[in-house]
């Protein structure tokens, strides 16, 4: 703004008006500084308006941790098997796909039993976690089938699943072949 001020007094000719103008630009420069106060608030007020925003916002991002996984070791002459694990999510979320290279296809199956005969049915929908409790695909209950398994699967081997959240990002286990814990 001086700048324009000086181009523009030098470019009056009368120097009555120069000197009027300059003695102007003076005034309202000191008149400036006399009203700042001592101690910026602006950077005070910008910190502040930041913080309110940060405390507003949710940034949790959704994890599920995995424990306990194994798998079973394949019976002589068959291409399946089941697959164990705990998820516990932070936030409600669902299971909705599982993958793996040790089989042409992984389906996460649900348990059932009615009249004294368990029955075993894929999820489409996937299996729904709750937030911060463990979910549990034990032997006898809810659990991973693997299908078309590629080669036989022994006790010391392992199988990379691939576990695909509905909000959660996804997450890859190693499971070992074994025997699982019984419920």
């Amino acid at each position: 703004a001086a700048e324009a001020v000086e181009r523009f007094a030098l470019s009056v000719p009368d120097d009555r008006d120069t000197v009027a103008l300059a003695s102007w630009s003076v005034g309202v420069h000191s008149a400036q500084h006399r009203r700042r106060p001592e101690f910026p608030m602006r950077p005070i007020l910008l910190a502040l308006a930041c913080l309110g925003l940060a405390a507003c916002q949710n940034t949790t991002v959704p994890s599920v941790e995995v424990s306990d996984a194994v798998c079973r070791p394949t019976p002589n002459g068959r291409d399946l098997t089941g697959c164990y694990l705990t998820l516990t999510a932070s936030t409600e979320d669902r299971l909705v796909a599982v993958s793996t290279s040790a089989a042409t296809e992984a389906q996460i199956h649900a348990v059932s039993t009615e009249g004294g005969v368990m029955a075993m049915e894929e999820m489409p929908d996937g299996m729904p976690l709750r937030a911060n409790e463990p979910d549990e695909l034990a032997p006898g209950g809810d659990h991973i089938m693997l299908l078309g398994v590629t080669t036989p699967l022994k006790p010391g081997d392992t199988v990379d699943l691939v576990l695909t959240f509905e909000r959660s990002a996804p997450v890859t286990v190693t499971a070992p072949v074994g025997t699982p814990p019984l419920p």
